[in-house]
């Protein structure tokens, strides 16, 4: 049923939503593609509560229903021992669980959305303080939304994900898991972020980018585009990792870039410092400088690329070796056993045994 306020009709509410009310108070708002959106503040229309679950032993996605079936009838328990000036609080068996708990109570008001489909009412999910959610996107599950973030379009945030300050959530993209999105940061296009990972800052994940793991964190003016994936990684800086680029278990930093099909496992790409084309840096290798690495070549085994040093084509640096200065490492040469190039050289599969020299 509609109702009216302040000549303006609120938008519908189904029979069985006992969970929030729209309010009179709205604010209009206007997308990227210059729709105008008008926007409700929601009231609580019963106690809400909100548990935050971190597991640190791995489990999978049924044992983690099944402890919060356990504990769900021990949410007042919970509450009557929680500390509302210490966020954690640690239950007796410190290996399974940290748990917080979080009310919502019957009249308090949330943040504002454009309709009643944006915050799923069969959910805990909620939307706190001046947080905004419209057009055709949907909150749901254990999700908190707060301070000024906004989540448009298509965007789906569910699980026990985390979205908050200024973040803004659009298009198509994807938040879950445990994942957390603060800051400026900005996660659009068809991009999925989940699994704990954390986007904040004023960094940029968008296209069809992944980003996924707890120890996942893309910061500071860090860029994810295009097809790349980050696993477990830390971007940050004014770092890019782009087109079909994946970055596993690495620091990718300062100006660095990493793109084309490129990969980088267990290894930190830094200064202005780039990866890409087919190349490989693995096994706990660092490229820095203004390196270049690229085409078919393989940097790896704690090997050094520094300073202005190219390695491309089928060229391999590995076993403790390194390549800095302004030498470059083309064809099919191999550099390894901790022999390093430098100066302006230019060591090629005929002649590298000669000009590769140790430290």
């Amino acid at each position: 049923m509609t109702e009216k306020m302040m000549n303006r009709e609120l938008p519908k509410i189904s029979e069985d939503n006992d969970k929030f009310e729209f309010t009179g108070e709205s604010k209009t708002v206007v997308d990227k593609n210059g729709k105008e959106h008008t926007l409700y503040r929601i009231r609580a229309t019963k106690d809400i509560t909100l548990a935050r679950f971190i597991l640190k032993l791995e489990t999978d996605e049924t044992a983690l229903h099944q402890i919060i079936d356990i504990i769900s009838d021990k949410l007042d328990e919970i509450s009557s021992n929680f500390d509302p000036d210490v966020l954690w609080w640690t239950p007796k068996d410190r290996t399974r669980l940290l748990t917080r708990v979080i009310r919502v109570r019957i009249g308090e008001l949330g943040g504002f959305i454009e309709k009643e489909e944006n915050l799923d009412y069969k959910s805990n999910a909620w939307i706190f303080a001046n947080a905004m959610v419209y057009g055709d996107a949907q909150v749901s599950g254990e999700v908190i939304v707060s301070g000024y973030a906004q989540v448009s379009g298509k965007a789906q945030v569910y699980g026990f994900a985390n979205v908050c300050d200024n973040a803004v959530i659009g298009e198509d993209a994807q938040i879950y898991g445990d994942a957390e999105v603060s800051g400026n940061a900005v996660v659009a296009g068809n991009a999925k972020v989940f699994e704990g990972a954390k986007v904040y800052g004023k960094a940029v994940v968008a296209g069809n980018a992944i980003v996924y793991g707890e120890d996942t964190w893309v910061y500071d003016n860090a860029q994810v585009t295009g097809n790349a994936m980050v696993v477990g990684s830390h971007v940050y800086g004014n770092a890019v990792v782009a087109d079909n680029a994946n970055v596993y278990n690495s620091v990718v930093n300062k100006n660095a870039q990493v793109y084309g099909n490129a990969y980088v496992s267990y290894s930190t790409v830094s200064g202005k410092a780039q990866v890409y084309g087919n190349a490989r840096v693995s096994d706990w290798a660092r490229v820095s400088g203004k390196a270049q690495v690229y085409g078919n070549a393989r940097v790896s085994e704690s090997a050094e690329v520094y300073e202005d040093a190219l390695v491309s084509g089928d060229a391999e640096v590995s076993g403790y070796a390194g390549a800095h200065d302004q030498t470059k490492v083309h064809g099919k040469a191999v550099i390894t056993d901790g022999k390093w190039t430098y100066g302006d050289g230019d060591i090629t599969e005929k002649n590298c045994a000669r000009k590769a020299k140790r430290p």
